[in-house]
């Protein structure tokens, strides 16, 4: 469901609005120091929706990604690992740039630094697909789609970028709460062999 509403949150946006209205989304939901100070809930929970500027090929990655976690982990497991990737990745990487512009070592001006995208929650769901997935081929392709958006999704982190540090914070997430949640698998019942059932003691 996840996918499908982000799925056509893009083509309203790409196929339906307009560049000014376009960039006014993009403008209200990215996760800015700004935004998350005015309106906090709706810059994390929108920005996830706003299509980068790769937005068909990241939502087909989203795609795969969310199908294999849920697959792996479960509805509630994979929600929990997405929300947590990308929550955390704005939180923390938000939170370096601001310290360093307090410490006068990035521009004021990156306080309205746009950031939008669904990246940070596909990154997570990846890496838990990767550390904790159970099916071979499943993992393999999830590597080789992490592998191949590494140079992209790292690109700037010695510079203390902000997308690149939000990055490395949902992988690090994806590979911690992976580990948690399990997805809930159908009851059995095992029979036991009757020649292993004691005996009723029998009444005097």
């Amino acid at each position: 469901m996840l996918v499908s509403l982000a799925a056509c949150a893009a083509f309203v946006q790409l196929s339906v609005l307009d560049a000014e209205q376009r960039d006014w989304l993009e403008g209200y939901f990215s996760t800015s120091l700004v935004n998350l100070g005015d309106h906090p809930l709706q810059a994390l929970v929108g920005s996830a929706f706003v299509p980068g500027d790769r937005p068909w090929p990241e939502m087909a990655a989203v795609a795969f990604a969310v199908t294999a976690a849920a697959d792996r982990f479960g509805g509630p497991g994979t929600m929990s690992i997405i929300a947590m990737g990308h929550i955390g990745g704005t939180v923390v990487s938000e939170g370096v740039l601001g310290l360093r512009i307090l410490g006068g070592q990035e521009p004021v001006s990156l306080i309205r630094l746009e950031d939008v995208g669904s990246s940070y929650l596909l990154v997570s769901a990846l890496t838990a697909v990767v550390a904790w997935g159970v099916r071979t081929p499943v993992r393999v392709l999830a590597a080789c789609v992490l592998l191949a958006a590494m140079p992209r999704l790292l690109d700037g982190l010695t510079a203390w970028g902000v997308p690149a540090m939000g990055h490395v914070v949902a992988m690090v997430s994806g590979v911690l709460l992976g580990r948690v949640p399990r997805c809930p698998g159908r009851a059995t019942t095992v029979s036991t062999p009757l020649s292993t059932v004691p005996d009723r003691p029998k009444s005097t």
